[in-house]
């Protein structure tokens, strides 16, 4: 109750004007003018830009002296600025972290870089404006087209642009302006976070367990299991040793700060620089250090780079090295840039350089870095590791040396402006080569093996070599992008992508096809899972070293074939679908087939208010050991929010979900539902200071649950309540400060401490004990530019 007056309070708290640079047409229908001039005042600021003052309303068809006169006092004209308001759009970008498919730390970084230097878009090329956040190749080629044949003096111009979607236009203006900034001696942007929580997750038990297990001699059963699936005595006493170094290195992992700090710069306008230091108590020994120096639009040197880089190859069929794994990605920035990411498992340390020769654009690179891996039961590399907790016995096993290039080039008249061709080559040597011999980790002789199953094949070599080839083209309104793979000695793969598109609708096309025995650490295409997730690798308590487990989570994608169709489409100003889609794929190591349809729809009855439900189906099917599990996800969404002047928002959201699994062997059918309750606000006690917050409570009965922050993703386990208060202050245009607080209770009820679940006469579990874990945040972070 208290927080509801508080809410109430807050986004109540004085007059507020409107502004007519910022609010959206619903808002403009609230003055005191017919609905005709308030349209008349939205699209004369499409059509000519931001006004520049307040008697430019009387330029508006229909505005007469006495309308003006009745709305003079409640409007305001905010001046803006097209890509140099960092203080204010630093913060909207990061809130790009928010969706199912979010974009990587290295994107934001580099959108961050173009607010404090944004490109001129009279000189940009298409792969210049594609890499721009929701940019697609129709608008970026749109704009490229219209600078040649007349140029651009203001944003009206760009809004006016034949082809280029209002979308486009809305996502492109910050990051782009319309003439050469004058070149300073030096420029930059820096960044210091800070975070602080006063819990951490550890995979303690399952490693406990284990080793107590095997410390009991030949007699026990795990040891003489070791034994008789071929280990030697010495092989298990190494691996108890390996296990207790574990163990040891893990208690030493303390609550305490991290902390990171990023600093890009420029000099005179063509010299780069930048670095980045990161403190992780999970690491509490090693910390990541990144730098780089470069050169850009030197003469035929169009980007040079010597320290660390990150490439990402077309649809990063072929190449693209970040650690993160994200699912349905569609479009992602592509081509080369500096790193002052957290990217550590992947990283790029070395030299890059692209070329400027005409329509071409030849680009080499380079690379020397060290990489960790889970040790097989004789000490040697068995598979790249990506994981929160390094233990020593996992640290730089294996060192990489990758050498490649990419000859790309544009088509010249009369291919259309954005047509373009590549070929893609990249070889990886390693100077201990990952053995890939999964069997390591397999307790033997239980339920779930390893061995055999196609998930876990892998081509092992001193060396792998890649081969590719990209193709896209684009024609108003469909662009269309093709990629293909080949591994020598392995397999292949392909995707084509297209997209139709038109001001207020689009709709996206996706085929894609990864063989088993296209073993590409580096390829992180549009995919549904992880290769080595929903298999036995996911569950601690079945590998001989539980942390092992980590190796569900690298990026690389299961291999799948599939096709993915999406759609956005706005009917009226009041009703639209914001996004729908269904993809249907089929897990190449299984060769089962699955689905998932996800839909929504927004009606807008009156301003401010929104109404938006969203519904998801989604059948799985695995295959593991001749037995196949299904389950079949009905989840429903709605939310209801209102979005008030000065970009003030208060919204409520409600999320319930069942699924079904079906029977299989010796487990029942079972059903499991779960949801939550979340209610957020967004309020601007002034144009300098802002207010977020927001407030959870949630049930999963087992189902997985996630949940949207300010700036993320949450996931949701047990049952629980969680809070966040998000202040923001913007003291000038250059500086944004924000300051986060999180409170999040977990329950954690535990079954089957007996080795079988116990249930009611009707049907619901019986717990033995539940447990609670009680977290709590802090969260600092400091943007500037000069």
């Amino acid at each position: 109750m208290k927080l509801a007056i508080l809410l109430f309070f807050l986004l109540n708290s004085g007059d507020k004007l409107v502004d007519v640079n910022r609010a959206p047409l619903e808002e403009l229908r609230t003055l005191q003018v017919p609905d005709s001039v308030a349209e008349n005042i939205y699209n004369y600021r499409l059509v000519h830009g931001p006004y520049r003052s307040v008697y430019e309303l009387l330029r508006v068809p229909g505005m007469t002296p006495k309308l003006f006169k009745k709305i003079k006092d409640q409007v305001e004209i905010v001046r803006m600025r097209e890509g140099r308001d960092f203080s204010f759009y630093v913060e909207r970008i990061r809130e790009r972290g928010a969706s199912e498919e979010s974009p990587r730390e290295s994107s934001f970084d580099e959108w961050i870089g173009l607010l404090a230097q944004p490109i001129n878009v009279n000189k940009a090329t298409v792969d210049d404006l594609y890499k721009l956040d929701r940019v697609s190749l129709i608008d970026a080629a749109a704009v490229v087209k219209r600078a040649r044949i007349l140029g651009f003096r203001y944003s009206r111009d760009l809004r006016g642009t034949p082809g280029l979607s209002y979308y486009g236009y809305r996502n492109m203006r910050n990051f782009v302006t319309y003439r050469d900034l004058e070149p300073e001696p030096v420029r930059g942007w820096i960044s210091l976070e800070s975070d602080y929580y006063n819990t951490l997750f550890t995979e303690g038990s399952d490693l406990t367990e284990r080793i107590d297990d095997l410390e009991q001699g030949a007699d026990t059963s795990l040891y003489a299991d070791l034994l008789q699936a071929g280990w030697d005595s010495s092989q298990v006493e190494n691996l108890i040793a390996r296990l207790e170094k574990e163990r040891e290195n893990i208690n030493e992992i303390k609550p305490g700060p991290y902390f990171n700090f990023k600093g890009r710069f420029t000099f005179f306008g063509k010299y780069r620089a930048g670095l980045s230091y990161n403190i992780s108590p999970y690491k509490p020994d090693r910390d990541l250090k990144k730098v780089y120096l470069g050169a850009e639009n030197l003469g035929f040197i169009r980007r040079l780079y010597l320290g660390n880089y990150r490439l990402t190859l077309g649809q990063a069929l072929l190449f693209d090295n970040t650690d993160e794994s994200r699912d349905r990605i569609l479009t992602r920035p592509q081509g080369l840039y500096p790193d002052i990411s957290r990217t550590e498992s992947f990283d790029l340390f070395g030299a890059a350089l692209e070329l400027k020769l005409g329509p071409a654009t030849p680009l080499f690179f380079f690379s020397n870095a060290k990489r960790d891996a889970v040790p097989d039961r004789d000490g040697n590399p068995l598979f790249y590791y990506v994981g929160s907790i390094v233990p020593e016995n996992y640290r730089d096993l294996f060192t990489e040396k990758i050498i490649g290039t990419s000859l790309r080039s544009d088509l010249p008249s009369p291919f259309p402006i954005g047509t373009q061709v590549a070929f893609n080559y990249f070889q990886i040597k390693y100077d201990s080569p990952p053995t890939a011999r999964f069997e390591d980790l397999d307790i033997p002789f239980d339920k779930d093996s390893l061995k055999g199953d196609p998930a876990f094949s892998w081509i092992t070599g001193e060396t792998k070599k890649f081969f590719g080839i990209e193709a896209r083209t684009v024609k108003y309104p469909i662009s269309l992008e093709l990629e293909a793979a080949k591994e020598k000695g392995g397999g292949s793969a392909y995707i084509l992508k297209g997209r139709y598109q038109e001001n207020f609708f689009y709709f996206n096309f996706l085929f894609r096809h990864y063989d088993v025995n296209y073993t590409n650490p580096y390829m992180r295409p549009f995919q549904e899972d992880s290769r080595l997730e929903d298999t036995p690798m996911e569950k601690p308590y079945r590998l001989i070293d539980p942390l092992a487990s980590e190796l569900s989570e690298l990026p690389i994608p299961k291999p799948e074939t599939g096709f993915y169709l999406e759609t956005r489409y706005q009917f009226t100003r009041r009703l639209l679908i914001p996004r729908a889609y269904i993809d249907v794929w089929k897990d190449n190591t299984d060769g089962l087939w699955n689905y998932r349809i996800q839909g929504s729809i927004e009606f807008r009855p009156v301003y401010p208010v929104r109404l938006r439900v969203r519904q998801k189906w989604q059948r799985r099917r695995n295959l593991r050991e001749l037995s196949i599990t299904e389950s079949f996800t009905r989840e429903t969404t709605g939310r209801i929010y209102a979005l008030l002047t000065d970009y003030d928002y208060i919204g409520l959201e409600a999320r319930y979900g069942r699924v079904q699994l079906k029977s299989r062997l010796s487990y029942p059918e079972e059903e499991i539902d779960g949801g939550f309750v979340a209610i957020t606000f967004d309020h601007n006690l002034s144009r300098k200071s802002e207010i977020k917050g927001g407030a959870i409570v949630w049930r999963t009965g087992g189902m997985s649950q996630w949940a949207f922050e300010d700036v993320g993703i949450d996931f949701l386990y047990g049952n629980g309540t969680k809070y966040y208060i998000s202040f923001l202050e913007r003291p000038a245009r250059n500086l944004s400060l924000k300051l986060k607080f999180r409170f999040k209770d977990s329950l954690f009820p535990h079954t089957g401490l007996l080795g079988r679940d116990i249930y009611t006469s009707e049907g619901k579990p019986i717990y033995y004990f539940t447990e609670e874990e009680s977290q709590y945040s802090v969260h600092f972070n400091l943007d500037y530019t000069f």
